[in-house]
């Protein structure tokens, strides 16, 4: 049984968009899955004037595992990095962006950092990276946070994804050293 979005979207309570749940059965086992929904209002709205492609953030759901894992190239050779993309998934703390017809990024918020949330990962397909799409992971990630303050890091080398943090008012807030060797991990905050 799938609901349609129709009549999903007053049971999402959005107006619109929506998480829609449906289920299969593999072998003797159901497997539920939920299939995340914008109406044409919506995919309009979030239009890239550049581009002309829709541009948007929705929740991940375990049938876009395969395509993130396959986008970043840490997690074709790391298994540790799939588990923890299959995590934030699970836990309904991961985000795709899709621009054009398919996922090209994804974060994870994390809770539990010092009390506070956390952005433990942000990826972007090389291909569409300076695109907007980690502004708009971001982005999402702040309205999803159930915390007063969001915090994230990243690597001192990272020149991209720190000038990305100043631009969307995030503040220096110390550093890890030696997880990474000569490369400090670099803490940043935002109040919300």
């Amino acid at each position: 049984y799938t609901l349609s979005l129709h009549d999903a979207l007053p049971i999402s309570g959005f107006l619109n968009e929506g998480l829609l749940r449906s289920w299969q059965y593999v072998g003797k086992e159901r497997r539920d899955f939920y299939v995340y929904a914008l109406t044409m209002t919506e995919m309009m709205a979030t239009m890239d004037a550049s581009t002309h492609k829709p541009k948007y953030v929705r929740p991940a759901v375990l049938s876009d595992l395969d395509q993130l894992t396959a986008m970043d190239h840490v997690a074709s050779r790391e298994e540790s990095r799939v588990a923890m993309i299959r995590h934030g998934i699970e836990a309904g703390r991961c985000w795709v962006a899709e621009n054009g017809g398919g996922p090209v990024g994804y974060a994870i918020l994390r809770e539990g950092f010092f009390g506070f949330d956390f952005i433990e990962l942000l990826y972007v397909e090389a291909s569409v990276r300076r695109h907007g799409i980690g502004q708009a992971l971001i982005e999402r990630l702040e309205r999803e946070c159930n915390t007063p303050k969001l915090f994230t890091s990243t690597n001192e080398s990272n020149n991209a994804m720190r000038s990305l943090l100043a631009r969307l008012g995030y503040q220096p807030s110390g550093a890890i050293h030696n997880l990474d060797a000569g490369d400090p991990e670099l803490i940043f905050m935002k109040s919300l």
